[in-house]
This record gives C-alpha cells, sequence and structure tokens, in this order.
C-alpha cells in the first residue's frame, strides 16, 4: 500500500481522510498478468469511500483519477479503456450518489 498512498502522501483521493485502502483502477481481473500492482493503477481511498464505489452506493467520478491512472488503463486496454472507465465511473453530475468533490 506505501508506493500508492505516497502518491496522493496517505490521503483519500476522494474526500481527505487518510487512506488505508487501495483500489485498482482497472480492477486486478481485467488487468493483463503481471500489470495489476503497477503503481499508476492504484489510488488510495479511506474505507468508506473504497466501501462505497464496489458496492455501487457511490461511484467514483472519473475526475478524481490522476492522469497516471487513465494513462495506465490506456495503455492496457487499448481503445477499450475510455467505455472501461465510463461504464466503472461516474462521468459527469448524473446523480447524487457520486464520490469526489
Amino acid at each position: 500500500m506505501s508506493l500508492f498512498k505516497s502518491s496522493q502522501n496517505g490521503w483519500c483521493a476522494v474526500c481527505g481522510l487518510p487512506a488505508d485502502h487501495l483500489h485498482h483502477v482497472v480492477y486486478r481481473q481485467h488487468c493483463p498478468a503481471g500489470t495489476e500492482w503497477d503503481v499508476r493503477n492504484g489510488l488510495a481511498l479511506c474505507y468508506g469511500c473504497h466501501e462505497a464505489h464496489h458496492t455501487g452506493a457511490r461511484r467514483i467520478r472519473l475526475d478524481v483519477l490522476r492522469r497516471d491512472n487513465l494513462a495506465f488503463a490506456r495503455e492496457v486496454l487499448g481503445a477499450a479503456a475510455d467505455d472501461y472507465l465510463a461504464r466503472r465511473y461516474l462521468t459527469g453530475a448524473k446523480d447524487g450518489g457520486s464520490l469526489g468533490a
């Protein structure tokens, strides 16, 4: 976790609380072998934000992801990256169930 936390100085990328969970921007099962732990694929989150995203209670907004997260997704997923990200992250203010400032 320390590699991922270091990119955000130990704070949740969504709410700013101390980060204690690692979120894979491209979910591990969708990563080519050997790339799932690439630091560019990590986003440090607090437990509440991570749980809310994965249960569907509140999705993380796409604009919360860092440039290196997006670059990693495009590198490993190619042309399918934008669709993949749009299906898993909130791309606009469509509802009140979004995570991010």
